[in-house]
């Protein structure tokens, strides 16, 4: 997931902050990280904990003067949690006259929650 805000060119750029206004560790987050035009999370979005949440991300951008904009808000839903992607080597051939054994790898995603029952 990446949010862009388009900043025109200036030889003296605005300072972008990036905030959350309803979950307190994302805007903790967003306030320690710099004031990038770019906001991108991880694959499996970890930042974004609530499974079935709604988030409301603002952006406001400040001038070497010290005015602000007022804020852009985007609101965006995490709908599940990305599932574990489950993979099997297998030989390109095989005897059929011979046994098998395959051996499943399981990786998880980045994003908390139980791993049991999987």
């Amino acid at each position: 997931l990446e949010i862009t805000v388009d900043v025109p060119r200036s030889p003296r750029a605005p300072t972008l902050e990036w905030r959350c206004l309803d979950d307190a560790p994302l805007d903790a987050h967003l306030r320690t990280r710099g004031g990038g035009a770019a906001l991108s999370f991880p694959r499996g979005t970890p930042l974004l904990s609530r499974q079935g949440a709604s988030y409301t991300l603002t952006v406001s951008a400040r001038n070497f003067l010290g005015a602000e904009s007022p804020p852009l808000t985007v609101r965006i839903t995490k709908a599940a949690s990305p599932l574990p992607t489950v993979t099997i080597a297998a030989p390109p051939e095989h005897d059929p006259s011979l046994d098998l054994l395959l051996r499943p790898h399981v990786a998880y995603s980045g994003c908390p929650g139980p791993r049991e029952g999987v």
